[in-house]
């Protein structure tokens, strides 16, 4: 079956000015998987020697996270579960949590790209479900508070980090199956996507202007808004307290 969407990668390591700078190419999909690709969102980690993603897919409003393994070698994602619920009723984002075995998905209960598509502007109230990837199960762990999230990233410390449009950070971590609240922060800008590096700091993409933001989500052919980058880190104020 040919699918509507598919995954590309690229090694950024390979020295640019080269022919084919940075090897772009197109992740195959090996047999076993009959779905076709509407990706919304996807996040990736190593296991061992595996690669394990989490992608989330839109057929029709019936959306599923699918779960592959990259088979490196052969170049191709390997399904490995398809995860549906009626709990992923508009995922938005999600992110897979260190050791692989779940993936936390933002529900954000505005419309399936952005809280402005459509001349919407209000502000929704989002949850976050946690679905496992080896039975496929899926339940709450938050239903309020989330306002209109849109970012969510885990770190090597399993610290949940979920942004939303507002500029705030949210830093949570799972206590026996519940959802934590451990800090907060907030910045002027309304943060889009994040992203944690090797050294566990934040990369957050935002928006200086919303109004700028607003304009060109109900009318694409507008310029695209400005954008910047924010770096988050992490670090002790007082000897025997906590980071921050």
């Amino acid at each position: 079956m040919a699918h509507r969407d598919h995954v590309s990668v690229m090694e950024i390591d390979s020295p640019p000015g080269q022919d084919n700078a940075y090897n772009l190419h197109r992740l195959e999909i090996a047999g076993g998987f009959e779905g076709e690709l509407d990706l919304h969102r996807l996040d990736a980690r190593r296991i061992g020697d595996r690669i394990h993603t989490g992608e989330v897919i839109d057929e029709k409003k019936n959306y599923n996270v699918e779960v592959f393994d990259l088979d490196e070698d052969a170049g191709a994602l390997v399904p490995v579960k398809t995860i549906s619920s009626e709990l992923l009723d508009s995922p938005n984002n999600l992110a897979v949590d260190p050791a692989g075995n779940e993936i936390l998905v933002i529900n954000d209960h505005v419309t399936k790209v952005g809280p402005f598509r459509g001349g919407k502007e209000v502000v929704g109230d989002a949850n976050l479900a946690e679905c496992q990837t080896d039975s496929g199960e899926c339940r709450l762990v938050t239903s309020k508070g989330l306002g209109y999230a849109n970012g969510i990233a885990i770190d090597s410390q399993e610290h949940i980090y979920v942004t939303g449009v507002s500029g705030v950070v949210l830093v949570y971590q799972m206590e026996i199956g519940e959802l934590k609240l451990l800090n907060s922060f907030r910045n002027s800008l309304g943060i889009d996507r994040i992203s944690v590096n090797a050294e566990d700091n934040i990369v957050i993409t935002a928006f200086p202007d919303s109004l700028e933001l607003m304009k060109t989500s109900t009318n694409p052919p507008d310029p695209v808004p400005g954008a910047t980058l924010l770096l988050a880190k992490r670090e002790t104020i007082n000897a025997g307290q906590p980071e921050e």
